[in-house]
């Protein structure tokens, strides 16, 4: 992910680590994903959130998921 993208997702996304005490996440990803759908996860014991960026369409997808053992399930 462009260093410039990451950054403007954290920047948008911080309130969900001061506000909810959620922390960011490594994500598995494939690596021809990670120039046009950048994403970045966060998460605490219970919930994570995934959000995903796509570059070509120009759109953000945001989505919340219960973990299962502490991990998303993908």
């Amino acid at each position: 992910m462009s260093a410039s993208v990451r950054r403007t997702l954290e920047r948008h996304f911080v309130f969900l680590v001061r506000e909810y005490g959620l922390a960011r996440v490594p994500l598995p990803s494939d690596p021809s994903d990670r120039r046009w759908l950048p994403s970045i996860g966060y998460a605490n014991e219970t919930t994570g959130v995934f959000v995903q960026v796509d570059v070509r369409e120009a759109y953000l997808d945001v989505s919340v998921h219960r973990l299962q053992a502490g991990r998303f399930p993908m």
